[in-house]
């Protein structure tokens, strides 16, 4: 056996080393100590440590889930109406329920869901009833008419580019029903 400083060559070959254009050191190696080193040579000579099993799935893995994606969105196209451009929602006809604190409603930078008239319900426990609201972008008169229950009981004040500050109108008790829901609506009579 050989010792570690002096490895025993093959036979073949009159005691020269091997070459080989992946092996650094070709000698045949008789002690577990030589063959660790000449394992640690090949690596470093190979590009370094082996290929990581995590490598190994992700190459295999990526490509079938491009094959399923693919399948999928063959089989099952997107359909065309999710596609459609339908332009912004008109909630016109949905009723808002008083109080309501939140933002501006009607057609403003805002809410530009509410392009022809909002529509705003409430309880009338009886007694005296008013309507406080501002309005802003009234540049004719009669463009936005008020009505309580399907009468006309007033139109909105001109305010052109800022907020009109906010507005008193008594409801018509007349037009009211008690212990039931009520509706107020600002109707744009030009859109």
């Amino acid at each position: 056996m050989a010792s570690p400083k002096n490895p025993k060559f093959s036979s073949k070959g009159g005691g020269v080393p091997r070459s080989s254009p992946n092996i650094r050191r070709s000698a045949i190696i008789d002690t577990d100590d030589e063959k660790t080193v000449m394992i640690k040579d090949i690596r470093k000579f190979q590009g370094g440590r082996r290929s990581s099993p995590l490598k190994t799935i992700l190459l295999i893995a990526i490509p079938i889930a491009l094959l399923v994606a693919v399948t999928i969105f063959f089989f099952f196209p997107p359909s065309q109406e999710s596609a459609e451009i339908t332009g912004p929602i008109d909630n016109s006809e949905v009723p808002i329920p008083l109080p309501w604190t939140e933002y501006a409603v009607g057609y403003n930078p805002i809410d530009r869901t509410h392009p022809d008239k909002v529509i705003f319900t409430f309880r009338y426990g009886g007694g005296k009833a008013t309507l406080l609201y501002d309005v802003r972008d009234i540049d004719r008169e009669g463009e936005v008419k008020i009505f309580l229950n399907g009468y006309e009981i007033a139109d909105a004040p001109l305010a052109s580019a800022f907020w009109s500050g906010t507005q008193y109108l008594p409801l018509p008790i007349r037009y009211l029903t008690k212990n039931e829901e009520n509706q107020i609506i600002f109707d744009n009579m030009f859109n």
